[in-house]
Formats: structure tokens, C-alpha cells, sequence
């Protein structure tokens, strides 16, 4: 794994991606710090934290998504799976030296709240320090989800595009969800794609079929027996409430109100170790693949 780390530090650090991906998240919170607390009058560093956060999933997104599809690129995907590494050797060396990154893009932000509170003394230099640990957090959070898309994908703008759509859905979740939580019938249609979409997930996951059909039946299952009983309203309380458990921008409001959520951090770090696990299922596919093929 430190053979994996060093050399894709190496190459995060030599060259423009990231650099560039740093400079992208500074420029974020600049301009957002100008307009907030500067021209808007506001002292406070975690008014900006919503800011923050959608940059720091754009940092993380330009950071990750050419990893895996880089390697395909320059062929060096053949030897990099021939290494004597477990799968998750190779993510988690790719992960820890740009999680390594991101920890340098949030020393950096952390000079904008110590610089507000000696421009303003009434600036709450504590609570823009926790600003920045809980933007750090979710920064764990996106380079894990940007770096699993990138094991799945065959190109960097694919494996960017399916992170994207997934910060995108995360962000409006919280409005899907309560139009959700307010249906009442459910179609025939949906009896089918409910279990179908979360046999595919398994599927792409897992990459074996027999995954995919229990996955398919543990869904249907309790979404048949409730339907029968005419209770679909259960159904769609339980799809809200799961709904509003991956919004990961809504705990936003309370750090923007210097309340720092111990819960939401730690919500964000188990969905990154969710995501590397996924992406360590990914690799091993991926090698598994390569192995056929020779």
C-alpha cells in the first residue's frame, strides 16, 4: 500500500490536478468569504459552510475521478494490479494519499476564519475552526464516493458525472423525500423497479448475478407484504426517512448556527468507509477482470 501511496502523492503533487482541484477549492471559499463576510457584513466564518462544502465536493470530485481511469490510460492498470496487493491495498494507497490533499486544502481554509477574527474581533474564531473539521469530514466523505465512482468507471468524465448526479440527489434529498412521504398508492410499476433497482446496485457492487436477486427479494419482500395489507403508506415513510438519512448537506444548518454536530460528523465517516468498502469490491472485480483477459 505505501508503494500505491507515494507514487500517486507523487503525482498529485507534481502535476496540475492537485494543485489545480486545491486551487479550485480556495478560490470557493474566497469568493464566498468575500460576498458573506465581507461585503455581506457577517462576521461569522460558518455562514459559509454550505459554500464550503458544495466546493469541497467539487475539490474532491476533480481530485478522484481519473485515478482508476488514469491508470487504463497510461496502461499501467496491468502492473498496478499485479502488485503483491490486496485490493484494498491499492484503494486505500490511491484514498489515504488524497485524503493527504484534502487535510492540506483544510489547513489552508483554516487561515480564513483565523484572518476574519484578527479583521473583526467579534468573529468566532472556534466555531470557523469547527466549520472547517466538519468540511473536512465531509471531504473524507466525497474523496471516498468520488474515488469509488472512478474504480467503477472506464473514464474520468464518466466516473465524475456519476459522482456528481450522486452530490446533486444528496443535496436535493431532503425535497424529494418530503414529496415522497406524501403518496399514498403504490403503482404496479414501482413494485417492479423498487426490487429491480436494488438488484442492480448489487449486482455492479458484488459484480455476481445471485447477489443481485437477493437484494432484489429483500426489498420486495416487505414492499409486497405491505402493499397487500394496503399499507403503502408505510412504504413511502420508510423510503422518506431513508431518503432524508443520505441527505448529507441537511446538518449543514446547524454548524451555519455554530452548533457543531458530533452526530453528522460521524455519519459522514461511516459513509466513507461505506463507499471505500465499495470501492475496494470494485478493485477486486477489476483485477479479477484482468486476470481472464490474460
Amino acid at each position: 500500500m505505501s508503494a500505491v501511496f507515494r507514487k500517486e502523492l507523487r503525482t498529485l503533487l507534481g502535476g496540475l490536478t492537485g494543485w489545480g482541484s486545491l486551487a479550485v477549492l480556495l478560490a470557493v471559499a474566497g469568493v464566498s468569504a468575500f460576498f458573506i463576510n465581507l461585503q455581506g457584513m457577517r462576521p461569522f466564518f460558518t455562514d459559509n459552510i454550505r459554500y464550503l462544502a458544495l466546493g469541497m465536493a467539487l475539490f474532491c470530485g476533480l481530485l478522484c475521478a481519473d485515478a482508476f481511469p488514469g491508470e487504463r490510460r497510461a496502461r499501467t492498470d496491468r502492473a498496478l494490479y499485479a502488485l503483491p496487493l490486496r485490493s484494498g491495498g491499492v484503494f486505500m494507497g490511491k484514498l489515504l494519499a488524497r485524503l493527504l490533499v484534502v487535510l492540506l486544502g483544510c489547513a489552508l481554509l483554516a487561515l480564513y476564519p483565523v484572518a476574519l477574527s484578527l479583521a473583526a474581533p467579534s468573529a468566532a474564531l472556534s466555531e470557523g475552526l469547527g466549520c472547517v473539521l466538519a468540511v473536512c469530514a465531509m471531504g473524507v466523505m466525497f474523496a471516498a464516493a468520488a474515488l469509488c465512482c472512478s474504480a467503477f468507471s472506464r473514464s474520468a468524465l464518466a466516473a465524475f458525472g456519476i459522482y456528481a448526479a450522486l452530490v446533486a440527489l444528496s443535496y436535493f434529498m431532503p425535497e424529494l423525500a418530503s414529496r415522497v412521504e406524501t403518496l399514498t398508492a403504490l403503482s404496479p410499476l414501482t413494485l417492479v423497479l423498487m426490487p429491480a433497482a436494488a438488484g442492480m446496485l448489487a449486482w455492479t457492487a458484488f459484480g455476481d448475478v445471485l447477489a443481485g436477486f437477493i437484494a432484489a427479494a429483500v426489498v420486495e419482500a416487505p414492499v409486497l407484504l405491505c402493499h397487500l395489507r394496503g399499507n403503502d403508506s408505510v412504504i413511502f415513510q420508510a423510503i422518506g426517512r431513508g431518503m432524508r438519512a443520505a441527505a448529507m448537506f441537511e446538518p449543514l444548518s446547524l454548524f451555519s448556527n455554530c452548533i457543531f454536530d458530533v452526530a453528522a460528523v460521524v455519519r459522514w465517516l461511516t459513509i466513507a468507509l461505506l463507499f471505500a468498502v465499495t470501492g475496494i469490491l470494485a478493485v477486486a472485480a477489476r483485477r479479477e477482470a484482468k486476470r481472464r483477459a490474460l
